[in-house]
């Protein structure tokens, strides 16, 4: 099983050196934290939220974190102090004081990751430019997307190492530039007692310990709010891209696709053009019209034709049982405001990340194909645009007129609402 340490510092990239943009020196933020991760076989709910304090200046980080692992909810409240190296940790009263190897690391994308990737997300005067960097290594890869100034937005990990493979996603909320009271860094009076011990090369904090930290302020949490109606675009397409992994009899795989999206709920169709990688598995090429009118999806996998029953078209609005969340993506004038809509829907877990105008950024999706195969896909919506450019992009595929209907088949995809 993956340490909680992994899970509250998300230290999954190492970084010896980054110069393809480095986070300014000092930031707060908070931050949503959904995934899973695969235990004895079967994937388990990770859900949080954090808070961070970050001085590359001082050398410090502060973190406040909740995380709740399926049934187990851990509350911690840690100290890095990189000039006094120490690191003080406390949970439930206890301290737990150790001492800091190694100097403090700059926040920056790693100098491995891949070119920098313009995209936007939201519309009209309601969006914000942001740059995608994605970092693989073997049997894991991290989408980490940065605003303005290299500030973070989101990142997405997805790993298959070790014995507890995991998918985390992560949403950075209310970023604020500076430190508004450097008491944040005050040693916690639980810990002015406590002897220190050594910390391994192996629990240094590492990139994403910085860039990506998390932290919980208990005292700022804000109460449960009602979710604003929130209902998507009728029309509208969107380059979009999705990381995941799947869980096949025990074993997980990670997934990759690009694609682009059209929605028209006028028509009561939604089509989609992919491009998917999945671990031990050729590439494939797909092409699929979801007809909710005529109750058919069209799948052409690689030449080859599938049809499967569909049920009614879903509703385009945020179900008024949705647990919700505000937040604010971006920092100072590049900002973009929106929500966080959670429920679920026909046995899936959703949570839709989306503009105050309801336009889409992200999707989490969390549920099961029959009894051996469990899925956790994250998709992003970028550079959307109203309304559909060619309707052509709905007709039924000609190789699957005449293809028979597979009343068997269950399809592990369920587009945005």
């Amino acid at each position: 099983m993956i340490t909680l340490s992994l899970i509250c510092f998300t230290g999954f990239i190492t970084l010896s050196s980054g110069s393809k943009c480095c986070s300014p020196p000092q930031w707060e933020r908070t931050e949503y934290i959904t995934g899973t991760e695969v235990v004895s076989g079967k994937m388990s709910p990770i859900q949080g939220e954090a808070r961070t304090s970050y001085d590359e200046n001082n050398g410090k980080i502060v973190s406040e974190y909740t995380i709740t692992r399926g049934q187990k909810k851990t509350t911690e409240h840690v100290l890095m102090d990189y000039p006094g190296k120490m690191k003080y940790s406390v949970s439930g009263g206890v301290c737990k004081k150790s001492t800091l190897t190694g100097p403090f690391t700059k926040a920056c994308i790693p100098d491995n990751a891949t070119p920098p990737l313009p995209m936007y997300f939201g519309i009209g005067d309601h969006k914000i430019n942001v740059t995608n960097y994605v970092v693989v290594s073997p049997g894991r890869i991290s989408s980490l997307l940065v605003s303005d100034n290299c500030v973070p937005f989101s990142n997405t990990t997805v790993s298959k190492q070790g014995e507890t493979p995991f998918v985390l996603s992560f949403g950075y909320n209310g970023t604020t530039i500076g430190i508004k009271d450097s008491s944040v860094f005050n040693i916690p009076p639980a810990c002015q007692q406590e002897n220190a011990d050594k910390v391994t090369d192996r629990e240094r904090p590492m990139f994403m310990t910085k860039l990506f930290g998390m932290r919980e302020q208990i005292r700022d949490k804000p109460k449960p709010r009602a979710a604003p109606k929130c209902c998507i675009p009728k029309q509208f397409q969107s380059p979009g891209g999705m990381i995941g992994l799947v869980e096949v009899n025990g074993k997980a795989m990670q997934q990759g696709t690009s694609m682009t999206i059209s929605y028209d709920a006028m028509l009561e169709k939604v089509a989609t053009t992919s491009q998917t990688s999945i671990d031990g598995y050729p590439p494939t090429t797909e092409v699929q019209l979801k007809d909710y009118k005529a109750k058919i999806q069209y799948t052409l996998r690689n030449g080859v034709c599938q049809k499967i029953p569909l049920n009614s078209f879903p509703d385009p609005c945020m179900p008024d049982d949705a647990t919700y969340k505000p937040m604010v993506l971006g920092s100072g004038a590049n900002t973009l405001k929106g929500g966080i809509y959670s429920y679920v829907y026909e046995g899936i877990n959703m949570t839709l990340f989306m503009t105050e105008d309801c336009i889409p950024i992200s999707e989490m999706l969390n549920g099961d194909v029959g009894p051996n195969v469990e899925y956790w896909y994250s998709l992003g919506y970028s550079a959307i645009s109203l309304g559909i450019k060619d309707p052509s992009v709905f007709n039924v595929p000609a190789a699957c007129k005449g293809a028979a209907m597979d009343v068997s088949h269950e399809e592990p995809f369920v587009s945005i609402r």
